[in-house]
Protein backbone atom coordinates (compact mmCIF):
# COMPACT_ATOMS: atom_id res chain seq x y z
CA UNK A 1 0.00 0.00 0.00
CA UNK A 2 3.05 2.21 0.70
CA UNK A 3 4.50 1.65 -2.06
CA UNK A 4 1.38 2.12 -4.33
CA UNK A 5 0.48 5.92 -2.45
CA UNK A 6 4.62 6.62 -3.14
CA UNK A 7 3.93 6.01 -6.55
CA UNK A 8 1.03 7.47 -7.42
CA UNK A 9 2.66 10.86 -5.15
CA UNK A 10 5.57 10.78 -7.41
CA UNK A 11 3.59 10.76 -10.49
CA UNK A 12 1.18 13.31 -9.36
CA UNK A 13 4.19 15.81 -8.27
CA UNK A 14 5.72 15.04 -12.42
CA UNK A 15 2.89 15.82 -13.67
CA UNK A 16 1.98 19.05 -11.86
CA UNK A 17 5.68 20.16 -12.77
CA UNK A 18 5.41 19.92 -16.56
CA UNK A 19 2.47 21.49 -16.14
CA UNK A 20 4.26 24.81 -14.38
CA UNK A 21 7.09 24.50 -17.38
CA UNK A 22 7.04 28.81 -18.03
CA UNK A 23 5.38 29.76 -20.79
CA UNK A 24 7.38 32.18 -23.25
CA UNK A 25 5.52 33.79 -25.28
CA UNK A 26 6.92 33.78 -29.22
CA UNK A 27 8.17 37.10 -30.76
CA UNK A 28 6.00 39.07 -33.02
CA UNK A 29 6.48 38.30 -36.69
CA UNK A 30 8.28 40.99 -38.89
CA UNK A 31 6.16 42.97 -41.01
CA UNK A 32 6.08 41.53 -44.35
CA UNK A 33 5.74 44.38 -47.12
CA UNK A 34 4.92 42.58 -50.78
CA UNK A 35 7.78 42.42 -53.15
CA UNK A 36 6.15 43.68 -55.96
CA UNK A 37 3.64 46.57 -57.10
CA UNK A 38 -0.04 45.08 -58.73
CA UNK A 39 1.23 46.19 -61.89
CA UNK A 40 3.61 43.89 -61.91
CA UNK A 41 2.14 40.87 -60.89
CA UNK A 42 -0.73 41.35 -63.63
CA UNK A 43 2.29 41.73 -65.90
CA UNK A 44 3.65 38.32 -65.07
CA UNK A 45 -0.07 36.95 -64.95
CA UNK A 46 0.02 37.77 -68.94
CA UNK A 47 3.49 36.43 -69.39
CA UNK A 48 2.54 33.12 -67.68
CA UNK A 49 -0.28 32.79 -70.31
CA UNK A 50 2.03 33.24 -73.15
CA UNK A 51 3.87 30.11 -72.15
CA UNK A 52 0.45 28.15 -71.62
CA UNK A 53 0.07 28.88 -75.32
CA UNK A 54 3.11 26.99 -76.70
CA UNK A 55 1.69 23.84 -74.39
CA UNK A 56 0.38 21.04 -76.85
CA UNK A 57 -3.34 20.14 -75.71
CA UNK A 58 -5.08 16.83 -77.54
CA UNK A 59 -7.11 19.55 -80.14
CA UNK A 60 -3.32 20.34 -81.37
CA UNK A 61 -3.00 16.30 -82.46
CA UNK A 62 -6.40 15.59 -83.98
CA UNK A 63 -6.04 17.09 -87.13
CA UNK A 64 -2.45 15.24 -87.36
CA UNK A 65 -4.21 12.19 -86.17
CA UNK A 66 -6.87 12.03 -88.50
CA UNK A 67 -4.51 12.23 -91.30
CA UNK A 68 -2.14 9.53 -90.28
CA UNK A 69 -4.28 7.20 -88.56
CA UNK A 70 -6.44 5.00 -90.60
CA UNK A 71 -8.90 1.73 -89.81
CA UNK A 72 -5.70 -0.36 -91.87
CA UNK A 73 -2.89 1.33 -89.74
CA UNK A 74 -4.62 1.66 -86.61
CA UNK A 75 -3.14 -1.29 -84.58
CA UNK A 76 0.26 -0.54 -85.87
CA UNK A 77 0.16 3.16 -85.04
CA UNK A 78 -1.37 2.39 -81.19
CA UNK A 79 1.29 -0.08 -81.16
CA UNK A 80 3.90 3.03 -81.41
CA UNK A 81 1.92 5.09 -78.96
CA UNK A 82 2.39 1.98 -76.68
CA UNK A 83 6.13 1.76 -77.52
CA UNK A 84 7.05 5.14 -76.77
CA UNK A 85 4.99 5.06 -73.68
CA UNK A 86 6.78 2.51 -72.27
CA UNK A 87 10.01 3.95 -73.06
Amino acid sequence: MKRSMLTLALVIAAAAACEQAPKTEPAPAPAVTPARPAETTAARIDGDEAIFDRISVREDFEEQAAREVTADNLDTELDKLESEIAD
